[in-house]
């Protein structure tokens, strides 16, 4: 794929929707920072770095911080599921970075700008461990 390439169109038209997992983490951080979910807070997920892998992967986006990244992919002709797991393969993500994202230790939720400094580290591949902000 190039990066003139349309993903909408391409996705109606039925051919394979590749997209570089890095273009799509920086469209989405200018999603928090300046776009649709700008000033927004999501309940955080608990405990994530405890739960299996496949816990992870089967959980739903809905009513979480991944549920505008989850929107924005399906809105580029991206493959999406609605779930956890199709956001980790879709955007290349680690487990580590699902709860990097979407846990608060110190807080009952996640906002916009928290999101867009987390995945501004994992745009750069900064690790992150203990994250405050």
């Amino acid at each position: 794929m190039t990066r003139t390439q349309d993903l909408p169109a391409l996705a109606k038209s039925g051919q394979a929707v590749v997209a570089d997992p890095k273009k799509l983490l920086r469209d989405i951080h200018e999603l928090f920072t300046s776009g649709a979910a700008t000033g927004k807070r999501w309940p955080a997920i608990y405990y994530v770095e405890g739960m299996d892998e496949e816990k992870v992967r089967a959980m739903s986006v809905s009513g979480t911080v991944f549920e505008p990244i989850d929107e924005h992919l399906r809105a580029s002709g991206v493959p999406a599921d609605g779930t956890v797991g199709g956001l980790m393969d879709a955007l290349a993500l680690s487990k580590d970075d699902v709860h990097n994202l979407a846990c608060e230790c110190h807080s009952a939720d996640v906002d916009s700008q928290r999101a867009a400094y987390r995945l501004n580290k994992i745009i750069h591949g900064e690790d992150q461990g203990l994250l405050e902000l």
